[in-house]
C-alpha cells in the first residue's frame, strides 16, 4: 500500500502545483524543465547517497542503458512536455482533474505490459486518490 500512498501523494502535489503555479512570462519551458530536473537531482541525491553506502549499486548492461534511456526520454521529459502543452491547452484547472488517474492506468499498464498479476497493494493504491 505503501507504494501507491506515495504515488497519489505524488499526484496531488502535482495537481496542486499544476493550479497554483504560474510560469512567469517570458520564461522558456526548457529553461524551466531544467532548472526543475536540477531540483530533483538536488533533492535526491542524499537518498543516492546513503543508497551507496550501504553497499547498492547500479549493473552497466545493456538492459541497464535501455532503460535509463526511456525513462530519461519519454516517461520524464516527453511526458512532461506534453503534460504542459495538454495543460496549456486545456487549463489548469480542468487538467488537474485528471491527473489522479495517474497511479491508476500506471498500475494497469504495468499489468498489461509485464503480463503479471495485479497485486492486492495496487489495487488499494489505485483506489486511494479516487475523487470523493
Amino acid at each position: 500500500m505503501a507504494r501507491g500512498v506515495r504515488g497519489s501523494d505524488c499526484a496531488r502535489r502535482a495537481s496542486g502545483e499544476n493550479v497554483l503555479a504560474r510560469r512567469p512570462e517570458g520564461v522558456d519551458p526548457l529553461a524551466l524543465l531544467a532548472v526543475l530536473v536540477l531540483v530533483g537531482v538536488l533533492w535526491i541525491a542524499p537518498f543516492y547517497a546513503v543508497e551507496i553506502a550501504r553497499g547498492g549499486r547500479i549493473r552497466a548492461d545493456a538492459v541497464t542503458l535501455v532503460s535509463v534511456t526511456y525513462v530519461a526520454l519519454f516517461a520524464s521529459v516527453a511526458a512532461y512536455a506534453l503534460w504542459n502543452a495538454g495543460v496549456a491547452r486545456v487549463g489548469a484547472s480542468r487538467a488537474g482533474v485528471f491527473l489522479h488517474l495517474m497511479p491508476a492506468f500506471g498500475s494497469l499498464l504495468a499489468k498489461v505490459r509485464a503480463a503479471r498479476p495485479r497485486s492486492p497493494s495496487g489495487t488499494r493504491g489505485s483506489a486511494c486518490p479516487a475523487p470523493r
